[in-house]
């Protein structure tokens, strides 16, 4: 490449030939120009801008080509050759506007599903074209590290710390470079000794899958089902609905790790249909014969957790038709101290100890039942988890308390297609779910984000309104809405007025057009003989003319003109005629 500064416009020969210029999108960071051999010509000087008429001097070519490889990805570049004999250039060639590719959205859908206490397998939706994925791990809050590639659609991450928390992000690697992270999605590594854990999302079948590693798989019986409602879990799919016959439960081979002889905890979500007598789940002989132990809601006892000898009651039952999470923790072994949990926080404790029968301890383990004793009314249950150990109260807290809605959310309108989020961070929270609709209270999911508290839609429609609500996830649990703001989005700027078109030549047409306050720019959209209008060139404001060039002599041209404001573009101007001399 030759350097040197190409010569003053005073210099340049009208008869020396232009090149007749193409361009090719490469990636999201390269353009490459090609154009035809001028007999004679040295070298040719190469000009680049970001709008149409910005061209500034870039560089020297000796060939018949030019490679930019430094661009910035999904932007605009404009395009002018001279071809240069004995130090002479030619007039510019036409001009060639092209926008680089953007650079590949990152993944979406990720979702990360903690398989033992030391690995986390992670999932995320295909990219179109993708040659690889980055996956980045970050352990209790602190900063995103790398952790994997891989060529598939998901990568397992072992080693991991036993009850940590995890968040994964993942960036997507194209022919047209790499993609920014993924929105977030975390999960904890299961605490050690952690036996069974039953999250009921397989959405339909006869099989409740273990998700503890393992495999102590149930099985479906009487009438159970599936169904969306769930308890306020980050990605949960789905729960099981058990109507109360005796029947009806969810069975799992009779393991000793189910006995409850020592420490233990026994956790999980339960959303009551009705008040009368629910069978969550427990050890007992067939024909409801004798106990090991059972969680169970009456109407006598309200809740409680019964075992050999004592029965241990909560003081209180759970509201019908909500979603509460309930937990029993014993440590010291057989008959020492049990503590009883609803929503994260302690409600009572006392001594227990459970039932050692034979015909107990050999029963299987049921969900939604014990022993086919029954239920007079329905019930659901979701992630159901059984320890051989006791979890702390900070850990049972992080399982079942509901974390609090965002506060203090603002929406300040932007644009006619823009309005921006703000609210108060939440402690813990690794994201924020938002949430749009178009009058009070019929906001539904739009976007998920990181550990960020602001966002902005700039897809919106003008004069249009809209509400919007936050909520965050902190433990893998959602939180309630937070407050509503509603606003409505500016209009769009009126088109300018007063267009003219005057030819100014036989190949010149001079527009012109009055101020709009507020402009930044204008575009000029020029039609030929009454085709279709396509865009001509920009006027920078306060500029309100335009001279329009390299037309043909005796022609017609029409012209519309937008403006563009803060508010965003105008529709097209009434149009204006001239025909070249």
């Amino acid at each position: 490449m030759d350097e040197e500064t190409p010569a003053d416009e005073s210099s340049v020969e009208q008869d020396i030939a232009a090149p007749t210029l193409s361009g090719t999108v490469v990636s999201s960071t390269q353009i490459k120009l090609t154009w035809n051999a001028i007999s004679g010509a040295t070298k040719y000087y190469v000009f680049e801008g970001n709008t149409p008429g910005s061209e500034a001097y870039l560089a020297t070519a000796v060939g018949t080509s030019y490679t930019n490889g430094h661009l910035t990805p999904g932007t605009q570049y404009c395009w002018k050759i001279e071809s240069v004999i004995v130090n002479t250039p030619s007039v510019p060639s036409n001009e060639v506007c092209l926008t680089t590719k953007g650079l590949p959205a990152p993944p979406s859908n990720v979702v990360a599903t903690a398989t033992s206490s030391s690995r986390v397998n992670v999932t995320w939706n295909a990219v179109t074209g993708a040659q690889k994925y980055y996956v980045y791990d970050s352990f209790n809050g602190g900063s995103f590290t790398f952790a994997s590639t891989s060529v598939t659609t998901s990568a397992t991450i072992a080693n991991l710390q036993t009850g940590g928390q995890y968040c994964f992000e993942v960036e997507v690697v194209t022919s047209n470079g790499t993609s920014g992270p993924s929105v977030p999605a975390c999960t904890s590594t299961f605490a050690a000794g952690l036996e069974g854990f039953y999250k009921f999302d397989e959405g339909s079948g006869s099989r409740a899958v273990d998700s503890s590693g393992f495999g102590r798989n149930g099985t479906l019986a009487g009438n159970v089902a599936y169904q969306v409602d769930h308890a306020t879990i980050d990605n949960d799919k789905s729960s099981l609905l058990f109507n109360g016959g005796s029947g009806d439960f969810v069975t799992v081979p009779s393991n000793p790790v189910f006995n409850l002889t020592g420490d233990f905890t026994v956790a999980l979500w339960v959303k009551p249909a009705a008040t009368g007598t629910i069978r969550i789940l427990g050890k007992r002989a067939a024909g409801c014969g004798a106990s090991a132990w059972a969680l169970v809601q009456d109407t006598t006892n309200g809740l409680h957790f019964d075992g050999a000898t004592l029965q241990r009651k909560f003081g209180q039952s759970l509201p019908v038709g909500a979603w509460s999470h309930v937990a029993v923790t014993r440590s010291g072994g057989n008959g020492n101290a049990s503590v009883l949990y609803i929503n994260g926080t302690r409600v009572a404790s006392g001594a227990f100890n459970v039932g050692t029968a034979a015909a107990a301890t050999s029963a299987p383990l049921q969900l939604g039942n014990a022993g086919g004793c029954g239920s007079t009314a329905k019930a659901s249950l979701d992630h159901v988890q059984i320890y051989t150990k006791a979890l702390s109260a900070s850990e049972i807290s992080d399982l079942g308390k509901i974390p609090p809605a965002p506060a203090n959310l603002v929406a300040t309108v932007n644009a006619s297609y823009s309005v921006s989020l703000n609210w108060s961070a939440v402690t813990g929270a690794t994201k924020y779910l938002i949430y749009r609709g178009t009058a009070t209270g019929n906001e539904v999911l739009v976007a998920s984000i990181g550990a960020t508290t602001s966002y902005t839609d700039n897809h919106l429609s003008p004069s249009t309104q809209y509400s919007w609500k936050v909520a965050d996830v902190a433990h893998g649990l959602i939180s309630p809405q937070s407050n509503e703001r509603i606003v409505t989005t500016q209009a769009v700027p009126a088109a300018p007025t007063g267009v003219t078109a005057t030819a100014a030549g036989s190949t010149r047409i001079t527009v012109g057009w009055t101020a709009v306050s507020g402009a930044e720019k204008y575009y000029v959209y020029q039609s030929t003989s009454g085709g279709p209008y396509v865009l001509k060139g920009t006027a920078v404001a306060p500029n309100v003319t335009f001279s329009a060039t390299g037309l043909t002599t005796h022609t017609t041209y029409s012209y519309e003109i937008q403006v563009v404001t803060a508010n965003g573009t105008s529709a097209s101007s009434t149009p204006a005629s001239a025909t070249t001399l």
